[in-house]
């Protein structure tokens, strides 16, 4: 229980989250391989630091009360999802030779992460 409200966990997550966000921005057309790598290689990083603050507030609270304590647990659990839901798809469904409906997919759930700027504000 310690470990979900410590202020530790608290600084670096938003950390990350700024960080993050500024990694995505450096996402552009026409598509750059060197950027391209850099992102990818910094959105598992990132959504596995996520993931690991989900996992923690779960069992500190317990399922029920999680979702039942803040719209903000409910929020970040769906960033969360999204997240994942993007690497499994990125690297297993829409794996194809030119990436055209690779990018448009990812494109839609990288966006979702953006939101995660809201947590800031919180």
């Amino acid at each position: 229980m310690k470990i979900s409200e410590s202020r530790s966990l608290a600084y670096i997550v938003a950390l990350s989250i700024i960080v993050n966000t500024f990694i995505l921005s450096l996402d552009k057309y026409p598509y750059d391989p060197n950027i391209s790598r850099i992102t990818e290689i910094s959105n598992i990083v990132f959504s596995l630091i996520f993931t690991f603050e989900l996992v923690v507030k779960l069992l500190a609270l317990g399922i029920r009360n999680f979702f039942i304590t803040s719209w903000f647990n409910c929020f970040d659990c769906l960033i969360v999802l999204a997240s994942l839901i993007d690497i499994i798809l990125s690297y297993t469904l829409l794996l194809n030779s030119n990436g055209e409906a690779r990018t448009n997919m990812i494109t839609i759930l990288r966006g979702f992460r953006l939101l995660r700027l809201f947590k800031l504000a919180k």
